[in-house]
C-alpha cells in the first residue's frame, strides 16, 4: 500500500513563506495558500461527494446542500441575512468576480444612460 501524508498537512503555507521567516507572498493573484480548517472542510467534496451541485442525479445532492449551507452561513454572518435572495453569487475566480461587476454594473445604469467601461 502506498503512505500518504495526512491531508491537512498538504495544504500548509511553505515554511520559507510562513509568518516567522520575513517572507511575505504578494502573488495571491496567481495562487493563494489554503487555511488548514478550510482545505480539511473540503476533503470530503474533492474525494467522496464530487458531483456538480447544479445537477439532477444523485453525485450532485450532497455539494448542493453544502453549498446551500456554506451560502446560509456566510449571508448569516457577513451580512447578518438568513434568506439569499440571489444576493449571494459564488464565481469560478476573481476575473469571472470582476466581469460580472461591470456586466451587472452596466446592466443596472438607467435607460437614459450609455455607460462606457474602459478596461486595460
Amino acid at each position: 500500500p502506498v503512505a500518504f501524508a495526512p491531508l491537512s498537512s498538504l495544504a500548509m503555507v511553505p515554511p520559507s513563506s510562513s509568518p516567522s521567516s520575513g517572507v511575505i507572498y504578494l502573488d495571491h493573484a496567481a495562487t493563494t495558500p489554503v487555511h488548514p480548517s478550510t482545505f480539511d472542510a473540503m476533503v470530503p467534496y474533492l474525494l467522496d461527494h464530487f458531483g456538480n451541485p447544479s445537477s439532477s442525479h444523485a453525485y450532485g445532492s450532497e455539494p448542493l446542500r453544502a453549498v446551500r449551507a456554506a451560502r446560509s452561513s456566510i449571508l448569516a454572518h457577513f451580512l447578518g441575512r438568513e434568506s439569499d435572495d440571489g444576493v449571494l453569487v459564488f464565481t469560478g475566480c476573481g476575473t469571472e468576480a470582476d466581469n460580472l461587476a461591470v456586466d451587472l454594473s452596466l446592466r443596472s445604469a438607467p435607460s437614459s444612460v450609455r455607460p462606457h467601461v474602459v478596461s486595460t
